[in-house]
């Protein structure tokens, strides 16, 4: 066992890749968090026969998230997969983990996603964006029937999404590609919980909330790629996640109709925001975190310009920010987010970053 894990525990403890882990967690968390990995690796034979470049990518990707890769916390999973050739490792970041990362933003109240119990009925009023429990009183606490998650920001703004288990577990079998797999998380007992909460959760932020746009691509990877134990394959699609209607369930009260503009543009979106995430990731990773204020001036100055003559133009502007980012005002945004959307929708020429056309066209098509 030793002598698998020791390619393995070589590369995490060279120089270069402690700076790195010092870097995201600060030099006195490194050991600690180095042990935490090895200990995992050497109680997962699977994870011993991966790349050791695998494991050290994975780990690195849960300590820029700053969270915990201990399978009894629930805040990231490293897990072993498939493709051709020699097994690699992945990062799966858990429902705890993602509640984690939200909460440290400071911009919430109260979040969270609670179990509807059998007996139990959910008000949903949807444009307005909020569901609630009603007063009906659950007549078996044994039986879970849906799951609703809701987020109060400090500002008073809210939203909440609820999902029964049926749509929860048709999104799964739709999009999670490893869900009938037997070593999959949606088949094992003591996970499924978990996995079934996220779903809701995370369409929520995704849609709704306010997050690091890099932090919430690594908390869906599930859906993007076919990760169990044993085997994955790539998936190239980039479907839409929002769930469907709430429709075949007896325990939802429908107060409003929905929203006839939603999902206007969502693939242009999808394409634009994958370039702004991966482009944020890549300067995280290089250590360019910070945008000044006139970085902040000039971004907002060229998403001015793809609204020029409209009256509309500081709604529209505020409203493809949020598509994109996931947050609604410049100021809010981290600094890999501010630079990354200038890098996606300016070019430069002659020392000068100008919009570029192309890019502007596709922030016009969020909002129409």
């Amino acid at each position: 066992m030793f002598e698998k894990v020791r390619p393995i525990e070589a590369l995490l403890k060279s120089k270069d890749v402690i700076t790195r882990f010092a870097e995201a967690l600060g030099m006195e968390k490194v050991q600690p968090y180095i042990a935490s990995v090895l200990m995992l690796v050497m109680q997962n034979p699977d994870l011993m026969q991966c790349e050791p470049a695998s494991v050290l990518f994975a780990a690195l990707d849960a300590a820029q998230l700053r969270l915990s890769v201990s399978p009894q916390l629930g805040h990231a999973y490293i897990v072993p997969f498939k493709e051709l050739g020699t097994p690699k490792a992945t990062l799966i970041v858990g429902y705890k983990g993602m509640k984690f990362m939200a909460i440290r933003t400071g911009l919430y109240e109260a979040l969270d996603c609670i179990p509807i119990f059998q007996g139990e009925r959910v008000r949903v009023d949807r444009m307005g964006g909020w569901a609630e429990p009603t007063d009906d009183k659950a007549t078996d606490l044994t039986k879970i029937i849906g799951r609703l998650a809701y987020f109060k920001m400090n500002d008073g703004y809210k939203k909440a999404l609820y999902m029964t288990l049926e749509e929860i577990h048709a999104h799964a079998r739709q999009f999670a590609k490893s869900y009938n797999n037997p070593k999959s998380a949606w088949r094992k007992p003591w996970m499924v919980g978990a996995m079934e909460a996220k779903t809701p959760f995370r369409l929520l932020m995704e849609h709704d909330g306010y997050m690091d746009p890099f932090e919430l691509a690594m908390a869906g990877r599930e859906d993007r790629a076919e990760v169990v134990e044993g085997e994955a394959r790539k998936v190239v699609s980039n479907p839409d996640l929002t769930p469907g209607p709430f429709q075949g369930s007896e325990a939802v009260e429908v107060v409003s109709p929905p929203d006839p503009t939603s999902g206007k543009g969502s693939q242009t979106a999808e394409t634009l925001r994958e370039r702004i995430v991966r482009r944020a990731g890549e300067l995280a990773m290089k250590g360019k975190t910070e945008a000044d204020s006139s970085q902040r001036a000039l971004l907002t100055l060229r998403l001015n310009e793809c609204f020029a003559g409209d009256p509309m133009a500081d709604k529209k502007r505020h409203d493809a920010t949020k598509a994109l980012t996931g947050y609604a005002t410049i100021d809010r945004m981290p600094g890999t987010t501010v630079l990354a959307m200038i890098w996606c929708i300016c070019r430069v020429s002659e020392g000068k970053f100008l919009l570029d056309e192309k890019a502007a066209e596709e922030v016009r098509s969020l909002v129409g």
